[in-house]
């Protein structure tokens, strides 16, 4: 029998590894077959295994392999490689559509707007893979987890809800709520609000409050606001911070721990929640029963309004729901929802469905909406030409109006036409909400496509995924004005340059893209008419063809309220605190203040570039952020500065630098780590000029040798020149009494006092003598140490710190013991003992559990309470109870993986002729699979081998061990790491 069980384990991996052969045959026929270019790649991206420990694999390779080997299938394994390679992937390919061949499935990606635009728009032919997004239906099916007769019914259900009266109310609540966010920030201040460290949560915050007032008619306030006259009439229901009638968190808090949890609530089943002991586990299930009770309630509520006749005065997606649930019945008789069909066969919503594209509507209008905010009040900061701009146009369409005296008609096809719609669209296509969009082909049917002009044939059930991010760089789509300020490539489709959407600016206009809607409901298109319109299939922030997004219209129209509030009054600055506190940045001047900035944005687009995809793509909350400042228009301290660079002069005094063109000084610029911040020549030569002079130590470098030279040789006139120049200073002396910087710094260095005229030396004395007063002050001014003295004594002194606790572990014998205790851990055995003994220490509290046994008593001295003391039943060692289940995991856990790991021994070595030498007398390799396979057969399949294994004792090492069979196969997974991984370094 044992020989039997030892055969059928033994030929698993080798059934495993036969059909994963014959798949990846099948697959790369089928490739071929298309004709279109194909990458082959060992691993399928989208299935559980990769998605939990694909990271740790790629770092292994990318570590441990040359890149030559594996970098031209590695990059496509990455969840997030659309927006890490951007459209450069498909450059080397050297074609916009291509196929990726693995041994589970293949997957074509495509960044070809034509295309795209034949796959969204057969819809029957190229449906949604619904089985990726069933994870949505934590609160019922919806619009986005359904397909076919049943979407429509969604669809039809929840497109009225979005249309242009909706439209006008979000609009409105927008600029309430964005007048929250600026109070906040400011806190007080009429100048400049501290440095924000927290604007990606205030944008998620201020997101998270519009939707709830369209969603569900429910207003969240800001902290320190109360509801107002007009609040009252405006038919929203008001919460506040606090928990009310049988619910243990507010509606807020219950709403934010659910998105924050989301992942936690999709993946985990509601069963397991219920008894997880993890702390966010039970905090997740906490939010997730609240949030449901407050749905349900507001649900009866709409439900009684709509029976009742009653009209919301309010915007109300729920409403409109609940109306269309209701409309579903006779029409002589109105009905609450609660039942799929109606009287007439006619399908209708059920009360979960109700809730379930409740919550998806807040999912799909939350985190896009916030996140593009965020990413374009950073991109504004950087680009301060492209605020100037914005902020001209804001103030052109509504100057100093009040913002709640907006007119939603008058405002929205000016704000969407021109500069503010520009920033949204360029936002929106330089990091999509989404950055990939999945599609398949019918199982039924195989479908052709037309690539570059030629038919191309799709397998059936071909998985389809359209790159976003390369779709909307792609240059064949986009006019571009040169070379990328950011990467340097031909073009400028990664920089921030929200003027290509304006026509005037735009190249190569292409035809516009439809209006057509499906299935009812206003949602806009994809950009505002008197925009640039890129072919349809280019620009894909809400997808496309039928199944686009319902909300297009309403998230386009709460982002310019956003940025229209912000910018009509004040400008957005990336804090310096890094670099320089506020009392030395007051004392720099101009040139100083640029080059502190131009720190400030560099860094600032580095933490851009590790946005990453969750749900969609933003800044991981915490580890990386970007700090920045709101300040009053006219309070700048860096924008300003940039727009009026030096005003005391109005060109730069270097032939050299007067003779390059504008691109040529933008390219130098930024080579001096300069921001050019979109200057005018004369501004660039200024800028460039200020700065050469105050870092002569570059006069060796080629580019700009020049400079030095030009001005080294203005120390060398002939006396008749040396005149004219002290004449014409001289003449300016007198005739002006503004003092300018650079007619003295160029005075100084290019003057010589032994041969001038008195008459002349007395006119220079005007603009370049110091009084000895003010010398004699400057000298009995105490000056702090400089830096390097201090750099000095801090490093001193740190080495001494160091050097004496370094004395005292070597006395006490505590480095001994670190270097002992490390040199025991750094084993295979170490870590196999360590996963054994958590799982024992789990099982442990399952089958011998802690009874009580005695009390500590009270100490009234110490005034401590009297505490009981539990210990270990060890009577139950004397009783099956124990043995049945410990006997189970010592098997399955040690016994029969150490039997499979000592005769399947891959460490053999040859030695000499008939003898081997083993590296491990057990292969750790073997020990975790063999671990694995027999977890999964006994705690999983059921598995009982004749009988031998009970059942009773199953459930109990399951319920007990942490993460259930899962936790067991889990650690299994951490060995076969850790002996891959010390087998690659030991090669």
């Amino acid at each position: 029998m044992v020989s039997l069980l030892v055969m059928v384990l033994a030929a698993l991996p080798l059934y495993w590894a036969f059909t994963k052969f014959t798949c990846f045959r099948r697959n790369l026929k089928d490739a071929k077959s298309t004709g279109l270019p194909y990458v082959i790649q060992p691993v399928f991206p989208i299935t559980l295994f990769w998605i939990i420990s694909g990271k740790l694999w790629l770092d292994l390779m990318n570590k441990t392999l040359p890149d030559s080997w594996h970098k031209s299938w590695s990059i496509f394994l990455s969840p997030d490689w659309s927006w890490n390679e951007l459209y450069e992937a498909h450059r080397e390919l050297g074609t916009d559509t291509f196929i990726t061949v693995s041994p589970v499935k293949n997957m074509m990606w495509t960044a070809d707007a034509s295309v795209i635009h034949q796959i969204t728009s057969r819809q029957v032919a190229f449906p949604k893979p619904i089985k990726d997004y069933k994870v949505l239906d934590i609160y019922g099916r919806n619009v986005v987890t359904t397909e076919g007769p049943e979407w429509r019914m969604h669809r039809k259900a929840t497109a009225p809800g979005f249309n242009e009266k909706n439209n006008s109310l979000v609009f409105t609540e927008s600029v309430a709520q964005a007048q929250g966010m600026i109070r906040k920030w400011m806190d007080g201040s009429d100048k400049s609000s501290r440095t924000l460290n927290d604007i990606p949560a205030d944008c998620m915050r201020v997101a998270l409050h519009i939707i709830s007032a369209m969603g569900f008619g429910v207003r969240l306030l800001w902290p320190g606001d109360v509801p107002n006259s007009e609040d009252k009439d405006s038919g929203l229901i008001h919460m506040g911070d606090k928990p009310v009638g049988g619910h243990t968190m507010s509606f807020e808090k219950a709403l934010v721990t659910v998105l924050d949890d989301i992942f936690v609530l999709m993946l985990t089943p509601k069963w397991l929640l219920k008894i997880a002991p993890l702390k966010r586990a039970k905090r997740a299930w906490e939010a997730y029963k609240n949030w449901k009770l407050y749905m349900e309630e507001l649900l009866q509520k709409k439900v009684e309004a709509e029976l009742a006749g009653e009209k919301s005065l309010g915007m109300d997606i729920m409403g409109a729901l609940v109306k269309s649930a209701t409309d579903g019945g006779r029409p002589d008789q109105k009905k609450s929802p609660g039942q799929l069909e109606s009287n007439q066969g006619k399908p209708v919503l059920t009360d979960e469905n109700i809730i379930g594209n409740s919550f998806v509507m807040l999912i799909a209008g939350h985190e896009t909406t916030a996140n593009t905010i965020h990413f374009s009040l950073m991109e504004l900061a950087m680009n301060p030409s492209a605020q100037r701009n914005l902020q001209k146009e804001v103030c052109t369409i509504f100057g100093d109006s009040d913002p709640k005296t907006w007119d939603y008609a008058y405002s929205v096809n000016n704000l969407l036409g021109g500069m503010v719609g520009a920033v949204m669209s360029e936002m929106l296509r330089l990091m999509p909400p989404v950055t990939n969009i999945p599609k398949s082909v019918t199982a039924n049917q195989e479908q052709t496509i037309v690539v570059d002009g030629q038919k191309h044939t799709l397998p059936k059930n071909l998985y389809i995924n359209f790159n976003v991010v390369g779709a909307q760089r792609n240059p064949k789509y986009w006019p571009s004005k040169g070379v990328s300020k950011v990467s340097g490539k031909s073009d400028d489709l990664d920089d921030f340059i929200p003027e290509r959407w304006l026509k005037e600016d735009a190249a190569n206009q292409v035809e516009e893209d439809s209006e057509e809607e499906d299935f009812g409901g206003f949602t806009g298109k994809s950009s505002s008419a008197q925009l640039f319109r890129p072919p349809r299939g280019a620009f894909l922030p809400f997808s496309d063809g039928p199944r686009s997004c319902l909300g297009r219209r309403l998230a386009q129209v709460e982002l310019i309220a956003v940025l229209a509030v912000i910018f009509q009054k004040y400008s957005i600055e990336l804090a310096v605190d890094e670099w320089a506190s506020d009392e030395e940045v007051a004392k720099m001047s101009v040139p100083e203040k640029l080059e502190v900035y131009a720190k400030a944005v560099k860094k600032a687009k580095e933490v851009i570039r590790t946005a990453t995809s969750m749900i969609t793509l933003k800044l991981i909350m915490g580890p990386t952020y970007i700090p920045a400042r709101l300040v009053k228009k006219g309070e700048e301290r860096f924008i300003r500065s940039a727009t009026t660079s030096i005003r005391v002069a109005t060109m730069s005094s270097s032939s050299f630098l007067q003779k390059m063109r504008k691109a040529q000084l933008e390219e130098l610029a930024s080579d001096l780590d300069l921001s050019p911040n979109g200057q005018k020549k004369a501004e660039l030569e200024i800028l460039i000029d200020s700065f050469l002079i105050q870092h002569p130590e570059l006069s060796t470098d080629a580019r700009v040798a020049p400079f030095y030279k030009r001005r080294s040789t203005t120390n060398e006139l002939s006396p008749v020149k040396r005149e004219q120049v002290s004449a014409d200073v001289e003449k300016v002396a007198k005739v002006t009494r503004r003092r300018t910087i650079k007619a003295a710094d160029e005075l100084t260095n290019s003057v010589d006092d032994s041969d001038a005229e008195p008459a002349t030396t007395r006119a220079r004395s005007a603009l370049t003598r110091t009084p000895a007063r003010a010398l004699s002050l400057a000298q009995s001014v105490p000056l702090p140490p400089s830096p390097s003295v201090v750099a000095d004594v801090l490093e001193r002194r740190s080495a001494a710190l160091v050097a004496h606790v370094t004395e005292i572990a070597s006395s006490t014998g505590a480095t001994e013991a670190v270097e002992s205790a490390r040199a025991s851990l750094s084993s295979l055995l170490s870590i196999e003992t360590i996963i054994l003994f958590f799982e024992a220490a789990n099982l442990r509290s399952e089958i011998l559990p802690d009874r009580y046994a005695f009390s500590i008593p009270s100490l009234p001295i110490l005034n401590t309470k009297q505490y009981p003391v539990a210990l270990p039943d060890l009577f139950l060692l004397l009783t099956s109870s124990f043995w049945q289940p410990f006997t189970l995991w010592l098997a399955t856990a040690l016994v029969v993986p150490l039997a499979f790991a000592y005769f399947f021994n891959l460490t053999a070595r040859p030695r000499s002729r008939g003898a081997q030498r083993f590296e491990y007398q057990f292969d750790p390799l073997t020990f975790n699979v063999a671990k694995a396979i027999i977890t999964y057969a006994v705690f999983s399949g059921g598995a009982t081998f004749w009988g031998l294994v009970d059942l009773e004792s199953v459930a109990r090492i399951r319920s007990a061990a942490a993460g259930g069979w899962e936790g067991i196969v889990g650690g299994c997974a951490v060995g076969a790491l850790a002996t891959v991984y010390e087998a690659i370094i030991r090669k």
